[in-house]
């Protein structure tokens, strides 16, 4: 008995733990239920607390759109900065070539200036010659009528680019004759003639032959020794004509050929004394004699065509003091 009333007491006491914990149980589920419910209460029955909720939504996208948007146009700006900086060097680049482009266009036409200037400076033109001869005349107390025979001869010597033969007559035995003054009135007409005819200002010499010294034994010897330097200076200086020997005299038919010269745009200048010709006037038939007779040996046939060529324009300048 005793057993039975204590088990029963023990079953007892077990059903009253389990439907304690069974009412907690239920009241935990209920008190879950009921905040499920008053949720949706909420949500449904009460409107204010729906449109909270869905303005905190609202907001969050606006200011998720405003960040997008700023986020866009910061973008936009950089690219733009960007652009105008990639302009700016793009222009200052070209500026660059531009100028340099400028420099050396410049450059160029300077250094063409200075060429062509240079150029102008070393031509040596008729207008110059001419100059040049006018002081000549003045210096040498040459008479005009002589100095317009030798402006005239040259020039058309150069502008037809043919041979000239010039006989410089003098007398030295004239008692006002210098031969000093004459010698170097011969160099500067020389010198004069050979720039106008080379168009060439800085030429310093010309060829210079005395007839005294001449060594060779034939004619085609004098005119191999003297041809190239001519052709550079386009003016030869023969002193003293009547020295030249019989068998070299026939070189200046060749010097003298104005149809077809041995150097074009040549002038041969010759002198002559005529203190030493039988007839001291001067004309081309006394000068024409007086050369036949110094080179005697010379056939006639060649003799006529020699003089012709050599004699062709006699000026006189024995006034040269």
């Amino acid at each position: 008995m005793v057993r039975y009333g204590v088990q029963n007491t023990n079953d007892r006491i077990q059903r009253r733990e389990r439907n304690r914990v069974n009412r907690s149980s239920s009241i935990v589920d209920d008190d879950e239920d009921n905040d499920e419910v008053d949720n949706i209460q909420s949500r449904y029955l009460h409107p204010i607390n729906a449109r909270n909720t869905s303005s905190i939504s609202d907001e969050f996208t606006d200011d998720d759109e405003r960040e997008r948007e700023n986020s866009c146009d910061s973008y936009v700006e950089d690219s733009f900065q960007q652009s105008t900086i990639d302009k700016k060097e793009t222009k200052n680049y070209s500026s660059v070539v531009i100028v340099a482009v400028i420099f050396s266009i410049i450059g160029v036409i300077y250094m063409f200036y200075l060429h062509n200037n240079r150029q102008n400076q070393n031509i040596y033109d008729e207008s110059k010659f001419y100059s040049d001869i006018d002081y000549l005349c003045k210096n040498y107390k040459i008479n005009y009528n002589s100095i317009m025979q030798i402006q005239s001869v040259i020039s058309t010597t150069f502008r037809k680019e043919d041979a000239a033969s010039l006989i410089f007559t003098y007398n030295s035995a004239n008692s006002n004759f210098n031969p000093a003054n004459f010698n170097q009135f011969m160099n500067d007409l020389a010198f004069t003639t050979a720039r106008y005819l080379r168009n060439d200002n800085n030429i310093h010499n010309h060829v210079i032959v005395d007839s005294t010294k001449l060594d060779m034994k034939v004619h085609s010897e004098l005119i191999e020794r003297y041809r190239n330097d001519v052709t550079k200076t386009g003016v030869m200086l023969v002193t003293d004509l009547d020295e030249v020997p019989s068998s070299l005299a026939m070189a200046f038919h060749y010097y003298c050929d104005e149809f077809n010269p041995l150097v074009k745009k040549s002038a041969i200048l010759f002198t002559l004394n005529m203190a030493k010709c039988s007839d001291p006037k001067i004309t081309h038939a006394s000068v024409e004699k007086c050369l036949a007779k110094k080179w005697t040996i010379i056939p006639k046939d060649n003799i006529v065509p020699l003089l012709t060529r050599i004699v062709n324009v006699v000026i006189d300048v024995t006034n040269v003091i």
